[in-house]
């Protein structure tokens, strides 16, 4: 049974075969790719430095509209949209008292009353 290399292995083989396998030894693998791992994280430490106000402003946006989000309520009588959040009257259609957060969908059958 062949065992799979995992990825690292595979980095450092490829390492280890541009240098050359007979002048490299494994520790030094390791710190070519540590290098490439640093040098990395500091592109991303400066890139954030940059612009960490605008990142900033990104993160408020997006949890703004994920905790401002109210779902569209309808009447589970006659699927009437009733607005976001929960409904404070009956439905102006039907006047029923009930109502769901899942659209009733269309082709839904109308009470005539």
């Amino acid at each position: 049974m062949v065992e799979e290399e995992s990825v690292l292995d595979e980095a450092l083989d490829a390492v280890m075969e541009f240098v050359g396998d007979e002048d490299v030894q494994r520790g030094a693998g390791y710190l070519v790719l540590g290098g490439i791992v640093i040098g990395c994280l500091i592109g991303v430490y400066i890139l954030i430095q940059m612009y960490w106000q605008y990142i900033l402003i990104a993160i408020l946006i997006i949890a703004y509209i994920m905790y401002n989000n109210k779902p569209t309520s309808y009447c589970a009588d006659c699927g009437n949209s009733l607005g976001s959040g929960p409904p404070s009257r009956p439905c102006s259609r039907c006047r029923c008292n009930r109502w769901t957060y899942s659209d009733p969908g269309v082709g839904m059958t109308v009470k005539n009353r």
